[in-house]
Parts: C-alpha cells; structure tokens; sequence
C-alpha cells in the first residue's frame, strides 16, 4: 500500500506542469485482522482504489470562465483592429495618442477650413484648403472602408478556422468518451483519458459555448 502511495505521489509531482492533469490520491482501508494466541492482530493497511481527485462543480465553472473570456477576447480582438484600420488611436484621457491621423482628425481638419473660408471668404488659399482637406477626407472614408472589408474578411476567416477547430474538438471528444466506457466498462479506470476530456471541453468553450 505505501509502495502504491509513493508510486502516486510521484505521478502527480511529474504532472505538476500538465495543466490537463488532475491529482490522484491512494485509498486506505484497514487490513483484515489476524486471530493470534494473544488476541487479533492488526495488519495494517491495504489500498483499496486510486482515486481521481476532481470537482464537477469547479469543472463546470472553469468552462464557463473560458467560454466567457474567450467571447471577450474575440471581442476585445475584433474591434481593436477596427480601431486600428480606422487610425483612432486613443489613450486613457480619450485624446488622440497616434502620430497616425484619423478620420475624427481630417473631419475637424475639414470643419476648421470651413471656419476659415468663413473668416476670409475671398481668399483662394482658403478656398484651396477646403477642396484638400474634402479631398483627405474622402480620401480617408475610402482607406477605411477598404481596411474594414479587410477586417471583415479576416473576422469571416476566423470564424471559419474556429469552427474547423471546434469540429476537431467534437470529434476529439466523442472519440475519449468511446476510449472511456470501454475502460470503465470492466471496472476499469480512465482517468488520464478523462483529463484528456476535460481539457478538450475547456477548449471547446473557449470557441462556443456548451452546456
């Protein structure tokens, strides 16, 4: 029994870094005891199964953490790129923070030229400087739309590519669960393959949400 103990321990230190692992701990019953001219005798101890140290609750709480962090991930992801390809830049007091002009910069560029032909409608300089800055920002409307179809194209790729890879998951996952009855069928334990599950599940989450 404390050979079993030892051999346990020692799984579970070298699986310390395996994040799919769960810990497994011996269990002890007392021996048979023995009838002896002096009395019963105890034996000591036997071990009486390995045991999977597990928590169905806290398992289904980290799945839903992941399926959660993973929406706003994909979320955070998607509109920091579209923040990126509109050239908005902003720091935490909301002012721009890029060296890069936006289109909030070429409209005020544009409502600062109006003002000024306003100021002076006779001159050609100011007139000059509404027809450039209505010409940069057309020009701005159309980078950024072409960014966004980029964008969009990229999300669509995306999506594509995490479906693919929850698919794979599935078929990952049903194929364990296969490998785990016909483990468990004869009494049999699977715990290795039931971490194997756990970890898809958890990735799984991280790209749909299951229940």
């Amino acid at each position: 029994a404390n050979q079993l103990g030892v051999e346990v321990t020692g799984q579970n230190l070298a699986n310390s870094s395996n994040a799919a692992y769960s810990r497994q701990q011996v269990t002890m019953a007392t021996s048979t005891s023995i009838d002896t001219p002096l009395g019963m005798q105890g034996t000591g101890v036997t071990a009486t199964s390995i045991q999977q140290v597990r928590d169905a609750l806290l398992d289904g709480q980290v799945r839903d953490e992941s399926s959660v962090s993973g929406y706003w991930t994909s979320n955070q992801s998607a509109l920091e790129n579209a923040q990126a390809q509109l050239g908005e830049f902003l720091n935490i007091n909301g002012t721009t923070g890029s060296n890069a002009q936006g289109l909030s910069d070429q409209l005020n560029g544009l409502f600062s030229s109006f003002q000024g032909l306003a100021t002076s409608p006779t001159s050609i300089s100011a007139r000059q400087n509404v027809i450039n800055q209505a010409q940069s920002l057309a020009s701005g409307f159309n980078n950024a739309s072409q960014q966004l179809s980029a964008l969009n194209g990229a999300l669509n790729t995306s999506v594509s590519d995490n479906v693919t890879k929850a698919n794979q998951l599935l078929t990952q996952i049903a194929n364990l669960n296969d490998q785990i009855t016909k483990a468990t069928a004869s009494a049999g334990k699977a715990y290795d393959l039931t971490d194997s599950r756990e970890q898809a599940l958890e990735n799984l989450e991280g790209l749909v949400s299951i229940q």
